[in-house]
Parts: C-alpha cells; structure tokens; sequence
C-alpha cells in the first residue's frame, strides 16, 4: 500500500523533474556576429596631391597573434586576463576583415583602383607591397583599444624594404558595448591605413 507521504515524494520528484527538463530544454543566448567597417567613400581625401596615376599596392599578407586570431570577439579586463566571448563573434575571419578593411581604405586614400589584398591574381603586379605584423589590437570594454605592430612597405621585390615602423594607436571608447569596441576597432584601422597611404605617396614622389 502506497502511503501519502510516498505521494508526496513522488511529487516532489516529479516536480524537480519538470524544472529540470524545462531548464535543459531552454533556449541559449544566440551568438551576435560583427565585421570592421571601411571609411566612407564620402570621406574628404587630401592625401593624392599630384599623383594622377592609380598607385599598385598589394596589402597583406597581416599577421596576428593566436590570441585573437578566432571566431570569439576577445578584449581585456586586465593587464593579464583575456576574456573570450563566445556570444560575440567576428562573422568570418579577423586576418580577411582586416585585410578586406584595409585594401577598401588605401583605394580610397590613393584614389585607386589597382589595390588589392593577398593573395591576390597572378596578372596583378603592384608597385608597392605592405606586410603587417600585429602584436596586440584588443581592448577594455568601456575603457580603451589599443593596436600595436610593425608595418613594413617593400617595392616590386618582397625582399626590397623601402619603410617599416613600429606603430601604436590607442583609441578611447565611447561606450562598453561590442558595437562600440567594434566601431573603435575600425576608427583605428582608419588611422593606420592613412599613415600607409601617407608613407607610399612620399616613397612615389621621390621615386622609389
């Protein structure tokens, strides 16, 4: 004979079972994914001066370390811990978007539309080649980015250096969200791409 205290536990059971299976059976935050924006072509250029012909530069290839070389978006929350956010995602490859960014800008700072990321077609022969080296671009949410690296310009021949500078530019955030980190990423991209272009008009003047 089945007693009513044994009712009650199987209630009970019962009960927790329902919780359970409810919570497994929940839905999981969905992942948000993002991409680096390029500068608007609307943008004042006043970098060209008197070159008149399309420059050729190939970009990349662009080195990253393996810390933030991955899907997860990764900032700082102190000088030696990384966050990953798995929620937050680069919607495809942070080396390409980079890459993707850079090419978009330096078309548009040199008025040209012979610039190309690597590795880019056999027929393509550019003028100049930019090879990036980038140490750190992460940051502090609600705080700061920060990119650190090494960029060097080369002509015709990969193995003639003609520039290379070590470069850091630090950003402040304007907020703590990720569309705001991601923003922030992209201003700096900007920044650095307008010391490329500025560095490959001075080597075309002087005819290097």
């Amino acid at each position: 004979m089945i007693t009513l205290k044994r009712y009650q536990y199987l209630g009970w059971i019962l009960v927790l079972s329902i919780i359970f299976f409810s919570g497994c059976g929940g839905k999981s935050p969905r992942a948000k994914f993002y991409t680096l924006s390029a500068i608007s072509s609307s943008e004042p250029v006043d970098l060209v001066g008197n070159i008149s012909e399309g420059i050729a530069v190939g970009i990349g290839p662009v080195k990253l370390p393996r810390h933030i070389d991955r899907p997860q978006i990764v900032t700082r929350s102190g000088p030696h811990r990384l966050v990953v956010d798995e929620f937050n995602r680069w919607a495809g490859s942070l080396n390409q978007d980079i890459l993707q960014v850079l090419t978009e800008n330096l078309s548009i700072l040199l008025a040209s539309d012979r610039v190309a990321a690597y590795p880019w077609e056999k027929f393509f022969d550019p003028q100049y080649r930019v090879f990036l080296e980038i140490n750190q671009f992460e940051g502090v949410r609600g705080d700061y980015v920060v990119l650190k690296m090494t960029w060097t310009i080369t002509g015709k021949e990969s193995n003639q250096t003609l520039f290379t500078q070590k470069t850091e530019i630090k950003e402040t955030m304007s907020g703590s969200d990720i569309d705001t980190l991601v923003e922030t990423k992209s201003m700096i991209l900007a920044k650095l791409s307008r010391k490329i272009a500025e560095q490959i008009i001075i080597l075309h003047k002087d005819g290097k």
